[in-house]
């Protein structure tokens, strides 16, 4: 009973959007959102290099700390309907470099091929240290600039949603892709901020199932 009451104002957005028939007719199916750090590209290691050393450069020091986000997850149908699959707004923690998968939420939709994920960003920033900007090696806040109203991201990633299969939307931060596009502040204590365009360029979503 509580999971069809859950589902009631999923079904509302359907059928104000015109696709109820569509996307219903063959039940539910689970969709869950993770985030992960893990960069299997070896240009963006998290380690700090000091700049004109020469070829003979060597790590100083691994870049360590966290990203931390607060954001929303939806499925976009054929119709454009945005489905929220995180339950409103999920703040996440993921460690920089991490391969484990950090949740972000699970919701139950009906099943259909959606062919879009929709990213809504309301905060992100990270604690670092060992990070290289402007030649000397940071330790403190960068924070992405998102504007007044935040960042939203569509990835032409399409998941299939079934009942006897889970679907896995995943995002992958590559963090170092854009903490290393860091600008230095002025301020105190330490700080840095990063472009929007920066940070979209350097995300990226996948989907996945169970079979």
């Amino acid at each position: 009973m509580n999971r069809t009451l859950g589902m009631l104002p999923l079904l509302a957005a359907l059928a104000l959007g015109g696709c109820s028939k569509e996307l219903t007719a063959g039940g539910f199916g689970e969709v869950s959102t993770v985030a992960t750090d893990e960069d299997n590209n070896p240009s963006t290691a998290r380690y700090a290099l000091l700049p004109g050393v020469g070829e003979q450069s060597v790590p100083l020091a691994t870049v360590e700390g966290a990203v931390e986000m607060s954001m929303d997850v939806s499925l976009v149908s054929e119709s454009g309907v945005a489905l929220p699959i995180t339950g409103g707004a999920a703040a996440v923690e993921v460690e920089i470099g991490t391969s484990a998968r950090v949740p972000l939420g699970t919701e139950v939709v009906p099943v259909g091929l959606y062919p879009a994920v929709r990213l809504s960003f309301h905060e992100v920033g990270a604690e670092v240290q060992g990070l290289v900007l402007g030649g000397t090696v940071f330790a403190g806040t960068v924070t992405v600039d998102l504007g007044q109203d935040g960042l939203e991201v569509e990835f032409p990633v399409p998941v299939n949603v079934r009942e006897d299969e889970d679907a896995t939307v995943v995002l992958h931060l590559h963090s170092m892709t854009w903490l290393s596009l860091a600008q230095l502040l002025s301020s105190i204590p330490p700080g840095a901020v990063v472009s929007s365009d920066a940070f979209r360029e350097a995300i990226e979503v996948t989907a996945e199932s169970s079979s």
